[in-house]
């Protein structure tokens, strides 16, 4: 069986299970008769280098936690990194994009992943820093991406405003068709049927 740990800021505290209280502290959950103190002294007494070199098969944390450790992440030397929710890397120029970056490109990274279920929630441009995450399959950089694509009305009083060349969508699509697995919905999800609740008011 595969050993995984969640890395958090927030500690995870332990419960009393007869009185609810919640007990933030190690040794008062222990005083209190916490039923799993190894549990409670690996995530809050641990720091991040000592949870990140325990020898876990999967790490979860966040990627704003990620970037805000990247150094102490750098080290641990992860061979894999899955990234859910990948538009929160959409941007090529934020700071979380280039800590998972790092990361992605250390030495150690074999393998990479992103899911989304909004991979272009702004249009097309949102998927060039996605794809430079795990490959380098559009163009090199974001500045050649947009000259492939966009058209650009007036450049110097509003370098902002750009519309894209026909047929953009597509070529973009063909060109990352071969690195994408789409699934929909009905593919892994058991969903009841939808529920319609008509309320009228006045």
């Amino acid at each position: 069986d595969l050993k995984p740990i969640l890395i958090r800021n927030k500690k995870f505290g332990w419960v009393n299970p007869n009185t609810g209280t919640r007990h933030m502290d190690y040794d008062i959950a222990v005083r209190n008769g916490a039923e799993d103190p190894h549990f409670l002294l690996q995530n809050e007494r641990k720091t991040l280098e000592e949870k990140l070199s325990d020898g876990y098969d999967i790490y979860i944390s966040s990627i704003d936690h990620i970037h805000a450790n990247i150094d102490a992440y750098l080290a641990a030397g992860f061979d894999s990194i899955i990234v859910d929710e990948s538009t929160m890397i959409k941007n090529p120029s934020g700071k979380m994009f280039a800590s998972l970056r790092r990361l992605r490109n250390a030495p150690e990274c074999k393998y990479s992943l992103i899911m989304t279920g909004t991979p272009t929630p702004n249009g097309i441009e949102d998927l060039w820093s996605q794809m430079k995450f795990l490959d380098n399959s559009l163009d090199d950089t974001i500045g050649k991406f947009r000259e492939r694509y966009f058209t650009y009305p007036n450049p110097i009083k509003y370098p902002w405003l750009k519309n894209e060349k026909r047929g953009a969508k597509k070529d973009v699509a063909k060109r990352v068709r071969d690195r994408c697995l789409y699934i929909r919905k009905d593919d892994c999800l058991d969903l009841p049927d939808r529920v319609t609740v008509i309320r009228e008011v006045e």
